[in-house]
């Protein structure tokens, strides 16, 4: 692609088929994906992105068990050693650390509190589901000030996966 483009700096790009990533031979990926050799096989090609891009990488104490990037400008971490690591989005700047749970968090789920007269982007509910048995709720508030909300026990196993579901008026939670 560098010589077709005539490119004076060779470049890496990554290519799809199918709309699917092409990671192995061409004649190996029709194959795998039962592709027809007699229609026309359009393979696209895109600039590839470094996954190990150093001036991007965030350390946190721990693996990170889950993701959410529900909030804006906000994206949140939970740690197999318990914890919740809370970062600004665009500067990847940590902004607080809550030792939520005694064991590994496998969810995390944030939401706005859209009824609440104060709510502003820098301040947002936090739910966690973890390994021992519980869900916690926590409000977060601008600044890394946070103030657990709730506990949710009596779970025969560890807690996997959670959905919040906001919005929803008296009436219709249930």
């Amino acid at each position: 692609v560098n010589h077709l483009l005539d490119l004076d700096e060779a470049q890496p790009f990554d290519f799809l088929v199918a709309d699917r990533l092409l990671r192995s031979p061409l004649n190996k990926f029709v194959l795998y994906n039962r592709l027809s050799t007699e229609d026309a096989i359009v393979v696209q090609y895109f600039p590839a992105k470094s996954l190990a891009d150093e001036s991007e990488t965030v350390d946190t104490p721990a693996w990170v068990g889950c993701l959410s990037c529900e909030v804006a400008n906000t994206v949140v971490a939970g740690c197999y050693n318990g914890s919740v690591d809370i970062f600004d989005s665009a500067s990847l700047t940590k902004q607080t650390t809550i030792a939520a749970h005694e064991q590994p968090i496998r969810a995390v789920s944030c939401w706005q509190q859209s009824s609440s007269p104060k709510s502003s982007a820098e301040q947002f509910m936090l739910a966690t589901a973890s390994k021992d048995q519980s869900i916690k709720c926590f409000d977060v508030q601008g600044g890394g000030e946070y103030v657990q909300r709730s506990v949710l026990q009596g779970h025969a196993n560890s807690v996997e996966s959670m959905t919040v579901l906001t919005g929803a008026s008296s009436s219709e939670a249930g």
